[in-house]
């Protein structure tokens, strides 16, 4: 890593005047800061690491106040201990841009109520890096713009109380790494096609006795181009037949691109797949992406065969033993 001191570029030939996009830590050089609160006031997306550190939280503040139009934060707190203050010092700065952001990530819970102000806030991700318990700032929350909203490792509870108040814009839903049962689930799929008729994709982890609400998901959420199911229930052994006759079935039209995450050490089922496949005819060629634990040569071979026969159109098989994810964003969706 190369670390340059902005300062050293005062009097230089470069301008940061025009400067769009910040990434720094809250540890930054008390000089450069200083310097980039005189010269840049056009800072548009920031990028803002928050860690244990001497530095003043009211200059960082002065900073992101001082800028004339902010439309994208990201506040990663990777230090739980005394980040209290320094947050609430940097929520708080937001307030003159809340008309203007529209697109919001932080990893941790805010501890002001500053979401509510984002009245035009477009896109949401919340990232529970901390693995907090109480995620009380999304009760009563109502965001009615809201179009994409990514969650890891937050309360279940608290994603369905933030979804019943959208006001049905929400066309992306990702939400993964969450613990939960067989009713908060159900309730969190409830809540989905009961406010989101708008939906385009879906990232969502499914058991079992699911497979009635994935229906009534389907049926409703019209709009809908992309699935993504994690299955890391052992459950799902016995119950592929009902899953692939649902998705044969009550697809919409417009559904052709799924992606399946087995966080489990078995694969999928082979006649439940070719069922799915013989029934996709006459409907747009499948974009299919797998990933699992363990290999199929079998499962390959099939997917092949209809390769040939045009109802897959593009197939990727990941197989790792620590699914991160990254595969599943990183395969292209055309």
């Amino acid at each position: 890593m190369i670390i340059i001191r902005l300062s050293q570029y005062i009097t230089g030939k470069y301008n940061f005047s025009g400067l769009e996009f910040l990434n720094c830590s809250t540890a930054i050089n008390k000089n450069d800061l200083l310097w980039l609160k005189e010269v840049c006031q056009s800072i548009k997306e920031l990028d803002l690491i928050i860690e244990k550190s001497k530095s003043n939280p009211t200059e960082i503040a002065k900073l992101i106040e001082g800028q004339k139009k902010v439309i994208k934060v990201n506040f990663s707190v990777i230090n739980k201990k005394n980040s209290e203050l320094y947050c609430q010092i940097l929520e708080n700065s937001l307030v003159k841009h809340a008309n203007t952001i529209q697109h919001f990530r932080t990893t941790k819970p805010p501890v002001t109520k500053i979401l509510s102000s984002f009245v035009n806030l477009k896109s949401l991700e919340l990232d529970n890096y901390l693995n907090e318990k109480v995620w009380n700032c999304l009760e009563d929350l109502s965001l009615p713009l809201l179009q994409n909203l990514r969650a890891s490792r937050v309360p279940i509870k608290a994603l369905i109380e933030l979804i019943n108040n959208t006001n049905g814009y929400l066309t992306e839903v990702k939400i993964d790494c969450v613990l939960h049962n067989r009713i908060d689930n159900k309730k969190l799929i409830q809540a989905i096609y009961q406010n989101c008729p708008n939906l385009k994709y879906l990232k969502l982890k499914f058991r079992s006795d699911d497979i009635f609400e994935l229906e009534n998901l389907l049926i409703r959420c019209q709009h809908l181009n992309g699935l993504v199911i994690i299955i890391d229930n052992v459950d799902f052994l016995s119950n592929w037949d009902n899953l692939f006759k649902v998705l044969a079935n009550s697809s919409p039209i417009g559904l052709f691109k799924f992606k399946f995450w087995l966080n489990v050490s078995y694969t999928i089922d082979l006649g439940s797949l070719k069922f799915f496949f013989d029934n996709w005819k006459e409907r747009p060629p499948i974009l299919l992406q797998i990933i699992s634990v363990i290999t199929s040569v079998s499962l390959d071979g099939l997917i092949k065969k209809y390769i040939a026969e045009g109802i897959v159109a593009k197939y990727d098989n990941v197989y790792v033993h620590n699914l991160s994810g990254s595969s599943l964003d990183n395969f292209e969706w055309i």
